[in-house]
């Protein structure tokens, strides 16, 4: 059998950032065993210094593919991070960004892929999904020494909470049970707060009583 399609690297000349990782461009839908210059045996080759590496990549029947590259290193990859609002759908999430160079660049461009086909630019965007559901977003970052870094995130976007109670029927100086019946379509409630009679309770599954 003969491997299937070409496998290649990136490139044959590759800039990089310590910090960054090199994939197969070609061939890696059918490669099931990964052999780098450095010893390593994963699907991408870690970049820590400048030089020429090589890997062979081994198909499912056994056959075997090399490809080799030259690396160069033009400083270290940034660390892409951030934080983010309560997300909930229809209302603006508050991204902030805490990624930082880990050398002496600087952070000069960013860019928010949110998984619903918006994107945004800036460093400490808000966004709001029209609807709940499951998205796939990432950021990018890039710094004046010409590294980026990329961080993927899965967000669970929920619906708004649907309020509803139901309490017991009692005469007056009698406790009332208040019971809970609140959902939502994709998480869970975890806080409840209930103004009753001018007092506050933190319960799920509140008592009060009426004069």
């Amino acid at each position: 059998d003969s491997f299937p399609v070409i496998t290649t690297l990136e490139s044959s000349n590759i800039n990089a950032c310590v910090g960054n990782n090199i994939y197969l461009q070609n061939g890696y839908e059918d490669a099931v065993n990964y052999w780098w210059s450095d010893g390593t045996r994963a699907d991408y080759l870690a970049v820590e210094t400048s030089g020429t590496y090589w890997v062979r990549v081994a198909y499912k029947l056994g056959c075997i593919a090399t490809d080799t590259a030259k690396i160069s290193v033009m400083g270290i990859a940034p660390t892409p991070d951030f934080t983010h609002s309560a997300l909930c759908a229809t209302r603006d999430i508050e991204f902030s960004n805490l990624s930082h160079s880990n050398d002496t660049s600087q952070i000069n461009d960013y860019l928010w892929q949110f998984g619903d086909n918006s994107t945004s630019t800036e460093a400490n965007p808000t966004h709001a999904y029209a609807k709940s559901g499951i998205y796939n977003m990432q950021l990018t970052i890039s710094t004046t020494n010409g590294c980026n870094n990329v961080l993927k995130q899965t967000l669970i976007i929920d619906s708004l909470p649907t309020a509803a109670f139901v309490p017991t029927q009692a005469c007056s100086f009698t406790p009332i049970q208040f019971t809970d019946q609140s959902s939502t379509p994709i998480s869970y409630i975890t806080d409840w707060q209930w103004i009753i009679n001018d007092s506050i309770y933190i319960e799920r599954n509140p008592q009060a009583t009426y004069d």
